[in-house]
């Protein structure tokens, strides 16, 4: 039997309704071979742990890493992506992925995630100060990126 006509929208209110966002490594991702990519230079170049501390200063509540989103929003500077297009890209780029430790099979942060996360770190005046440390560090190895090269 077809029925047409329109379909009346539902209303539903969830209560305290969170995302499951846990970044541990999966039986998918055990069988998965991403490639290395110049990526992996610039993850072993910067002092990840600096990094943590800094962020570890703004109270800044995220249900994922801080580093990780972090990593997404260096991933979007570095090759121009709006936070749409970025947030599509950690869903499907593997060395993206990678970059950033999430899982394969895992929740990824969507554009609002990456909005707000931003937002926070220019309000307690982190962002600048945390991608100046970044090219400190890319420098003192003679390395400089431009436009994700």
């Amino acid at each position: 039997m077809v029925i047409y006509g329109k379909i009346p929208y539902l209303s539903i209110t969830y209560k305290n309704m969170r995302v499951k966002t846990t970044q541990e490594q999966t039986f998918a991702d055990s069988f998965i071979n991403i490639p290395n990519s110049k990526l992996d230079i610039i993850n072993k170049i910067i002092d990840w742990r600096i990094i943590a501390k800094e962020l570890e200063l703004a109270p800044i509540k995220t249900d994922y890493s801080a580093v990780s989103l972090f990593k997404a929003l260096l991933i979007g500077t570095w090759h121009n992506l709006s936070d749409k297009k970025l947030a599509d890209s950690l869903g499907r780029d593997l060395v993206f992925i990678k970059f950033c430790e999430f899982s394969i099979s895992g929740n990824k942060p969507d554009a609002t995630t990456l909005l707000r996360f931003r937002d926070k770190l220019v309000k307690h005046n982190l962002f600048d100060q945390l991608l100046s440390n970044i090219n400190t560090m890319l420098e003192a190895h003679q390395l400089k990126l431009s436009n994700g090269k």
